[in-house]
């Protein structure tokens, strides 16, 4: 197969792409990121432009999408009404799918393309819905450009090795979409069932914590973070049983040589300065400008005060203890591994320190800040801050991958673990507050009555 394709590019090039992606939207079994991926090699060798390898692709991908939709909605609806419900597709089913399609169906066009099995049928899906052609043509088109880009270059990017690792990449690229499919539904369900889920979340939160005599935002703040930490906990047990398994090897292996691909077409000089965001010069002014914004905006500032403590200093301390204890516990090809592939070690300190301090930071500002913007700024601004980070420490700091990310999920565990104990203290610190009050007018009350 591989020869085949080869001979096919060398003799026909982008033609063999444009067909290709063209006939395999119509769910025609022909291995389109094979091709892409490909095509990806024969820009390597300077044989194809990958421009053209794009557009060409991308134009054969929604093309081939466009027909089916076309099919689907010439023919498909007539044919299911008649025999859908022979393989339990009936006309209740396909309302409550084009229903499904109608609310959130539509972003999904855009990464249908990522999912063997799912992009053959999707465009004949689209047309048997009914789909407005416009909102089609939006998401469809975006995605196969998105999808041929996304192989086209990292068959570029791989070079030789495309084939040693397409079936990982392609497996990493899966299991990526799948986890924004489900971000996707889960961030519809909330937005469709947001009262009827808060008041089953209070209910919940009211049992676990009766102590409290009122739930509000911040209290939402705490059981979202709960279940970001949770998350993340669960996340970092399963990259420690993969460390010490020895399991890192190829992720580290693919992501290395792609970034090396990478900076030799990109220059990444920007990425340099953010090793001075982890120094302790510049933690130290983040450390008095979050001090003195806590003095000015903060609620129960010397509660915060102690967690900011924690928050940095005992986050320092717990990467130099993490690294400490996989270097001993670590088997002895890894502890090589240690010393050369990298400065600190898994997990790397640099990006667990980023953002347990930064965390804080971003904390603070968003729970005391009044102005709409500064609040909506703070996210993106807190990940490209971790973003930067790690791109300095991958290309210039000379981190294995597997160890940025363990980084970034032990200091999430930290700075969210520190998150909830803080709005949980000051929780109990204002229910006995509450307590205290109503305890003095009611013996104010009784004094008065006496």
């Amino acid at each position: 197969m591989v020869n085949w394709i080869t001979n096919a590019f060398h003799h026909y090039g982008y033609i063999v792409l444009f067909v290709s992606l063209f006939f395999e939207l119509l769910a025609l079994p022909l291995p389109g990121e094979l091709l892409m991926s490909s095509a990806g090699l024969m820009v390597y060798e300077g044989k194809l432009n990958l421009f053209v390898c794009i557009v060409i692709g991308g134009l054969g991908a929604s093309l081939g999408m466009t027909a089916a939709y076309a099919i689907g909605y010439r023919l498909g609806l007539p044919f299911v009404h008649k025999y859908g419900k022979y393989v339990h597709f009936g006309p209740e089913r396909l309302n409550k799918t084009s229903h499904w399609f109608t609310v959130y169906g539509n972003k999904l066009l855009a990464v249908s393309y990522f999912i063997p099995g799912v992009r053959h049928f999707t465009g004949y899906f689209a047309g048997i819905v009914r789909i407005p052609f416009r909102t089609f043509a939006i998401y469809s088109y975006m995605g196969a450009f998105i999808w041929v880009g996304a192989f086209v270059s990292l068959g570029k990017l791989l070079g030789p090795k495309w084939e040693q690792f397409h079936r990982v990449i392609t497996r990493y690229l899966f299991v990526g979409i799948m986890i924004l499919c489900v971000i996707v539904i889960s961030i519809y369900v909330i937005k469709k069932y947001q009262h009827s889920l808060a008041r089953t979340l209070q209910m919940w939160l009211e049992k676990g914590v009766s102590v409290f005599h009122s739930f509000g935002r911040i209290k939402m703040i705490v059981a979202f973070t709960a279940f970001v930490f949770l998350c993340l906990f669960f996340f970092t047990m399963g990259l420690i049983q993969d460390y010490l398994a020895q399991e890192f090897d190829t992720f580290n292996e693919v992501v290395t040589l792609i970034a090396g691909s990478v900076t030799e077409d990109i220059t990444f000089e920007w990425a340099k300065p953010a090793s001075v965001l982890v120094s302790l010069p510049t933690v130290t002014i983040i450390s008095a400008l979050i001090l003195i914004w806590i003095a000015r905006r903060g609620k129960d500032k010397p509660l915060e005060f102690l967690f900011l403590f924690l928050s940095v200093v005992g986050g320092e301390v717990w990467g130099e203890l993490l690294t400490g204890v996989f270097h001993r516990i670590s088997p002895p090809a890894l502890k090589v591994g240690l010393v050369i592939g990298s400065e600190s070690g898994f997990p790397s300190e640099p990006t667990l320190f980023t953002i347990t301090v930064y965390g804080y930071a971003a904390y603070m500002v968003f729970r005391h800040a009044s102005n709409l913007w500064v609040k909506s700024a703070i996210m993106p601004t807190f990940v490209a801050i971790l973003l930067w980070v790690g791109c300095n420490d991958l290309i210039y700091a000379n981190q294995l991958p597997s160890d940025i990310v363990a980084g970034f999920s032990f200091g999430g565990v930290w700075i969210s673990m520190q998150i909830v104990l803080l709005e949980v203290f000051r929780l109990i610190r204002q229910s006995n507050l509450n307590n205290q009050k109503a305890y003095r007018k009611k013996s104010g009350k009784e004094r008065r009555g006496k």
